[in-house]
Formats: structure tokens, sequence, C-alpha cells
């Protein structure tokens, strides 16, 4: 055995996604490599139990990685809690919609290979969105996404089907919102917008994204924004071409790479953070922290 094995922690979120859990402390017993790690399994059982575990685990108890176990929003807590520190993060992506994982290539059904990632131990570095004082990896932002994910958290059956269904009946009833922009270069934009989305890997999930050019170590954020449809089948179609990833959508919005932006709108309104509803907000301050975040990537 090695004379200094690392130290992992998986933290397994037993309910997030579609996919049942019970068979990781087998396959972690079977495939992870003895010689080089010593690991730990604990299970989230409230909401925000894995930032508090992943936490402790980077302060006080000399992990080398944390291994998120379930979906963007798991992922969302424990990444949250590494920016900064040395511990990497690790993913087991078996949530619903995987958006980190898919844009890193690290999402993968098979457990087996995914421990095989692990087992390499192959650490990279990337940057982090902040949204006032909460940390985002994939995407945030306001108007008819944050409506969809507000309905999906809902829904008992995650999956493609749910989140497309909601997607189109958002498009015919949300309510576009005025709010006032302020870009890093100093540019004030106000306007009627359908949806504002600030990007850090340009992925919702499900392999959907409005900017899927995004990178990961730039030093930057894309903003994009919609502007309200008076046409509701034209907002319909939108979202079938970004669902599709057809690319043909671009005329219908704009975006921008900046390192920091402000949204503000009349009064507070519902927000998202990597595919989770958040509390409604009326000032969004966005901003980006450069390759702030160690993780193991395949």
């Amino acid at each position: 055995m090695s004379n200094n094995p690392k130290k992992i922690l998986f933290i397994i979120n037993p309910i997030s996604g579609v996919e049942s859990k019970q068979h990781i402390p087998r396959l972690a017993a079977r495939h992870l490599d003895s010689e080089r790690f010593h690991y730990e399994i604990t299970y989230t059982q409230y909401r925000n139990h894995a930032f508090e575990i992943a936490q402790h685990a980077a302060l006080h108890r000399g992990f080398d990685a944390v291994i998120a176990v379930g979906g963007d929003g798991s992922i969302n807590e424990v990444g949250s809690a590494l920016v900064g520190t040395e511990v990497a993060l690790g993913i087991i992506a078996l949530g619903s919609g995987n958006g980190l994982a898919r844009k890193m290539g690290l999402y993968t059904s098979n457990v087996v290979e995914a421990m095989k990632v692990i087992n390499k131990f192959h650490i990279d570095h990337i940057d982090v969105g902040k949204l006032n004082d909460k940390y985002f990896f994939s995407t945030a932002g306001v108007g008819v996404e944050a409506d969809v994910v507000t309905d999906y958290a809902k829904v008992r059956q995650r999956g493609m089907k749910n989140y497309v269904r909601l997607s189109y009946d958002h498009a015919f009833r949300h309510e576009s919102q005025r709010y006032r922009i302020t870009l890093d270069t100093g540019e004030i934009i106000e306007d009627t917008f359908f949806m504002l989305t600030v990007g850090n890997s340009g992925q919702y999930g499900y392999g959907v994204g409005l900017t899927p050019d995004s990178q990961l170590d730039d030093g930057l954020l894309e903003l994009t924004m919609v502007p309200d449809f008076k046409q509701r089948l034209k907002a319909a179609w939108l979202a079938a071409m970004v669902i599709a990833q057809k690319g043909n959508w671009s005329g219908m919005m704009t975006t921008r790479r900046l390192s920091h932006c402000t949204i503000e709108a009349p009064s507070a309104v519902a927000t998202q953070i990597d595919g989770d509803p958040t509390e409604p907000m009326q000032h969004l301050s966005f901003s980006v922290l450069p390759q702030a975040l160690k993780i193991i990537v395949s």
C-alpha cells in the first residue's frame, strides 16, 4: 500500500435523479484502487447537507477529494464548499440533467467507468460563477428558465420528458419582465426580456444549453439576453430549437462575454442556480472566480 494514500469522501444524495444509489458502496469497495485511496461514504439527509459535510471534510478532516454522487444540485452543494480550497471535487453523475458532468465529459451511466476516472486522479481547475453570495458552475438566471426549474423541482418523476413538457408550457404563459443590466464595460441596457442567463459551462443539462462554446477555464462568463416575444409560438419554437441543439436560434438572442454584470428587476423574481430554484431576487450581481475549483477530470 502507498505510504500516503489519498483520503476520499463520497457524499451520496439518495433521492436525486432517476437512478438508485444502493450499489455505490459495493462498487467503491470493488473498483476503487485500495493501494492509492482510503475512502468513506456518507449520505445526505436534507437540502444543503452536502455543503455542510463537504465543508467540514475540507476544513477539518484532511480529505484530498470529495465525490458528489447525485445531480447538479448535489454537485453545486459539494463544489460550493470546496471553492478556493486544495480539495478536489469528484463527480459521479446520477442526477437527471447532469449539466456540468456532460460539459466536462464526465457523464456516464456506468459507475465503474466513473470509478476509473477517480482512480487516475487527474486534476484540473475550472472557473466558478458567483451570483451574490452563491456559487454556480453551469448557469444561473431569471425569466422563463427559472419558472421551468421551479416547477420541475416539484414533479415526482424526473427526466427529459417532463423537462420538455414544462419548457413548452412556460413558453406560452411566461410573463416577461423589464430589467436593467449593467455590463462590465459600464454599458447599461434597459428592456423587457423573456429570459436572462449567465453561463459558466453553458449547460442546463440533458446536453441542452444556450452557449455550447462556453469554456470553463477562460475567466469569463456569457450573458445571454432573450428579448420579449409578442408571438408565443415563436417562444415555443425557440424552446424546440434549443432543446434539439440545432443552433439556428442565434438570431433570437444576444450574448456578451464578460467578467461581471448586474441585473436589476422592479421586484424580486424567480431565480435559478445550476438547475435548482433559489429564493427570488431583485438585485443580481454576477462575477467569475477564475480557476477557483479543483476537479477530477477524465
